[in-house]
């Protein structure tokens, strides 16, 4: 019993400390009259992506186009191999 105490006490602290110190504030963060005087160029450049990340991301859609591309073919062979 008492471990559950513990355990309950623990997971009390660590929420209160969470939302204090990490959460807390976060509604002035977001707050539409600061978004508002936000310029469009910092605006966007809070919503884009990285540069960066976008780039990996087309490397990648252009490697699964190409895998499956090579998969149709290597099926289309099999295919041919087994009539």
């Amino acid at each position: 019993m008492e471990q559950l105490y513990l355990k309950t006490f623990i997971a009390n602290i660590t929420v209160q400390v969470i939302e204090r110190h990490i959460v807390g504030g976060i509604e002035k963060i977001f707050s539409p009259v600061l978004i508002n005087q936000l310029s469009a160029t910092e605006v966007e450049g809070f919503a884009s992506e990285p540069i960066a990340s976008k780039r990996m991301r087309e490397l990648y859609k252009e490697r699964i186009k190409k895998l499956k591309n090579g998969q149709s073919i290597l099926r289309q062979v099999i295919r041919r191999g087994t009539n």
